[in-house]
């Protein structure tokens, strides 16, 4: 999809850190986490299992947060700036009613079960207690299983937007833009964003553009591209790759990591998409040529193959590096919540 952008948008480009965004993606990647952030979930996935509103939260989630589709845009608006959880919070109970209806129409098309279409039935009957619901959920996922980890995340998007603001001084918006996802390229006219189909709804000429990374949105992006929110872009930071390195005990050693090493594992769970040797640096936050080292003996070893488009070589991991990765769907929570949903 072409994310149009008008001159007037260009110049009303702004970054936003959101802890609530992040939780709502967080939920994501625990209920089908990729390869970068299977350690983070399993141990998420346990701390939601001992809580006793687990079921009542969790199936709620699941049907206004699609794994691999759909998020409710009324469930994620824009922030205009850094923002508390509990202050966005707030504005999500503020939602427009008509924007929830919205949502629950196109929701619809992704409850696969029974129990998700009764869950969005039975918001629908009172929407404010549903939001109210909802909200509660949502905060429930942010202490068990991101705040504890707010400190680490919230430096490295820092970290993420000071270097994009150093490359828009260097060489301007074009350059910033074109270095922020594999996806993402830098079009006339706008941003092009690879495996999105965003025809429902356009963005307002003006009102700008917003860019908020986000550590759970990887391996994709997330695009919020309907009125009356400020059109809106989720990425992944930089050096995203090393983040859970130095997350495990000292006495239980990552096995992957004790195996080929724990900058060559976050190599590998890093290619949950194709990257050139550049992108894996930026993301990891690591030498090219140490990048490339790896890549080198992960290549030999066929846990990644390299394909050539044009003048680039693109990594992407083999089954076997998948699977060596652990990089397969672990399922929901909890089955018998899914179940009594």
């Amino acid at each position: 999809m072409l994310l149009e952008l008008s001159p007037t948008d260009v110049t009303n480009i702004r970054f936003v850190l959101s802890p609530w965004e992040e939780t709502v993606t967080a939920v994501r990647a625990i209920a089908k986490p990729p390869g970068l952030h299977r350690p983070w979930a399993e141990r998420a996935r346990a701390r939601l299992r001992e809580s006793p509103d687990a079921a009542r939260h969790w199936n709620l989630l699941r049907a206004f947060i699609v794994p691999g589709g759909y998020i409710a845009d009324a469930l994620i608006p824009t922030p205009e700036r850094e923002e508390t959880i509990e202050q966005a919070a707030e504005r999500v109970r503020r939602q427009d009613r008509a924007l929830w209806r919205e949502d629950l129409e196109l929701l619809r098309g992704y409850a696969d079960r029974p129990a998700t279409a009764a869950q969005l039935d039975v918001f629908e009957e009172d929407v404010a207690v549903g939001a109210e619901r909802l909200v509660e959920a949502v905060e429930w996922v942010w202490r068990l299983t991101v705040e504890p980890h707010w400190h680490r995340i919230r430096g490295l998007e820092v970290g993420d937007i000071e270097h994009r603001l150093a490359l828009l001084a260097r060489g301007g918006v074009d350059e910033m833009l074109r270095t922020l996802h594999p996806d993402v390229r830098r079009e006339t006219g706008g941003l092009w964003i690879d495996k999105k189909d965003c025809i429902r709804w356009a963005g307002s000429e003006g009102m700008g553009l917003t860019l908020i990374p986000s550590v759970f949105a990887w391996p994709g992006t997330l695009v919020l591209n309907r009125p009356p929110y400020v059109p809106t872009l989720v990425y992944a930071p930089r050096g995203i790759g090393a983040l859970w390195l130095d997350d495990e005990p000292q006495d239980v050693p990552e096995p992957l990591s004790t195996l080929i090493g724990g900058t060559r594992a976050a190599v590998l769970r890093q290619l949950d998409l194709p990257m050139t040797t550049t992108q894996i640096a930026r993301h990891l936050n690591i030498a090219r040529a140490s990048a490339s080292d790896h890549l080198k003996v992960l290549t030999c070893s066929d846990l990644v193959s390299a394909h050539r488009r044009g003048r680039e070589v693109f990594y992407r991991r083999t089954e076997l590096g998948g699977s060596l990765a652990g990089c397969v769907d672990p399922g929901a929570v909890h089955a018998r919540d899914e179940r009594t949903a």
